[in-house]
Formats: C-alpha cells, structure tokens, sequence
C-alpha cells in the first residue's frame, strides 16, 4: 500500500506562497518542473521497492514491505532549509545541498526486512547509496530509530537520463508507531512537554525496540534468549520512589535493560515482571529460573 504525504508543487500554489521576492516567485515557477522531475524520482523507488516485495514473497513466501509512505518537500520548507544554511535560494542550491526534497518511508515487518531491503540497495548497480544513517545501531537522544538512506535514483525523461537522490526511510511497524506518536506528543499536544515525558518516549522506545526483536524470534522459531547490555540510565526520579541512592538495572528477556531507580513496586506501571534485588552482580548463568527470567542488579552512580 502507497500512502502519499502533501507536498506537491503546483502553480496554483506559487501566488499564495507567503513572504516571497521577485526571484523566489521565478524560483518557485522553476519548481514545478524540479518538483516533476523528483516525483519521477519517486516513482522509480517506489516502483523498485515493490518489484523486490513481490520478488521476496515469492520466493520466501513472505512480504517484508507493510506499507510505503512518499512526499515531496513544499517550497516554503525547501527555502527555509536553505535560508537555515545560509544559503542563496537557488536551484542550483537546492540540487548541491538538499538530499531530501523526494522522500520515501518503508515500513517493514521485521528487523531483517529493513536488513534484507538495504543489502538489495547497497548491491544494487542502478543506485548509488550516497549516505547512510543507521538510527537503528545508534538511536538519536529522543529515542527515534529508523535507517536513512540517501539514494541517487536514475530517470529517463525527454533529455535523456539523469539521477537525483531520494531519501529512503527503512523502519518496522513498531518505530513507526513510536515516531508518530513522539512527534504528536512533543508538537501537536496542548500541554506543554516536559524533561519527564522525554525520558518516558526514551523508555518507550526502548520496550518496543526489544519488542521488535522478540516479534522478529517469535516469527522465525526462536527460543527465547536472555542478555545484559548496557543502557543509558534516565534522569533521577524518573520513578517516584522514596529511595534514590542507589540505582538499578533490571534484566529482562532479550537484550533489554530498564533502568530504574526505587522500590520494585514502581515497575508495575510498566512491566508484569517479578524481579529480585542483588547487591552483587547478575549472575554468568543468567537467567536464574527461581527468579522468573528477571534479574536486577546494583551499580554505584
């Protein structure tokens, strides 16, 4: 399924666009051929994205594709991203320093869809990948994950072929439920958004990325598994607890570790989880089954 975001360019629009000079409004009659031209751009990506869905289900019997969403930047967002910059508003401008005026997010099923999808881009000799960002590896501070893929696209217009690069967005179901959310919680909402409801989307971010992972072992037979990383710990008090000198890592199934800071009594807004207080350390065999497959250890701060 296509989903297209607004963004298109038409002439109607450029009269109404507000705050425009002279040039800008010839800029923006130049637009409207830029914009067909990053459309086209789109269509291909598109179009290649569902040759290789097809070609997956065919051959896996399974679509990693759930659904795609695309847009075209607005010329109000394309000049004030290069006014942002410092830039003249140009075209020239705009093809040498914005990569995202095409943008195209595929929502995935799995993990290894996103990693099956980017393996077929990166080997792919009709695309250049030009730059990639893995928030998947590395989430931003917010918590947001996703992979960006910047990705120069071929076209066949009247004048021959040429290439512009269009943004790829690869993320599951689950971050992009937690992205729409996040952005709906931290712009749109009425009251004001605090420290404490940042570092609460962190955590939220963080149980749905082991939910992704424990989605992703259920689909493929897995047992389940048990590891500790490391975790940034959230700011203090995060839980109200009366106890604040200490702080705790809670071992859950996976590769999740929650922080928390308190009596365990806190956690049940959170998790259904029995969990033990260890003032050493988890233990090497972990999981313990007498404490349920949850482990809680002490670190000094």
């Amino acid at each position: 399924m296509m989903i297209e975001k607004s963004g298109t360019i038409r002439l109607r629009d450029i009269p109404t666009a507000a705050g425009l000079s002279p040039k800008e409004q010839e800029l923006a009659a130049g637009m409207v051929r830029v914009t067909h031209l990053y459309r086209s751009a789109l269509k291909v990506a598109v179009t290649q994205m569902e040759i290789l869905d097809e070609e997956f289900a065919r051959l896996y019997d399974h679509s990693p594709i759930h659904h795609i969403e695309y847009r075209i930047k607005t010329l109000d967002s394309i000049i004030d991203k290069l006014r942002r910059g410092g830039l003249e508003v140009s075209i020239d401008n705009i093809s040498a320093h914005i990569q995202d005026v095409a943008g195209l997010r595929v929502i995935c099923y799995y993990l290894d869809d996103i990693c099956y999808l980017r393996s077929l881009l990166t080997r792919s000799e009709s695309y250049t990948v030009l730059r990639e960002v893995d928030y998947i590896k590395e989430p931003k501070d917010t918590g947001y994950r996703s992979l960006h893929l910047i990705v120069n696209v071929p076209i066949v217009i009247s004048e021959g072929t040429m290439v512009l690069p269009v943004e790829i967005q690869l993320r599951t179901i689950a971050m992009d439920m937690w992205a729409s959310l996040e952005h709906e919680l931290r712009y749109k909402s009425d009251r004001k958004f605090t420290q404490q409801d940042a570092a609460r989307l962190r955590l939220c971010s963080d149980a749905i990325s082991e939910i992704d992972r424990e989605m992703q072992d259920i689909y493929q037979g897995n047992e389940p598994q048990y590891h500790a990383r490391t975790q940034k710990t959230g700011p203090a008090g995060l839980f109200s607890s009366p106890a604040k000198a200490h702080n705790f890592h809670l071992y859950l199934p996976h590769r999740f570790v929650m922080p928390i800071s308190g009596y365990s009594r806190c956690l049940s807004r959170h998790f259904l989880v029995r969990w033990s207080y260890n003032r050493a350390c988890a233990p090497q065999n972990f999981p313990n089954k007498k404490f349920c497959g949850t482990q809680a250890r002490e670190r000094n701060m």
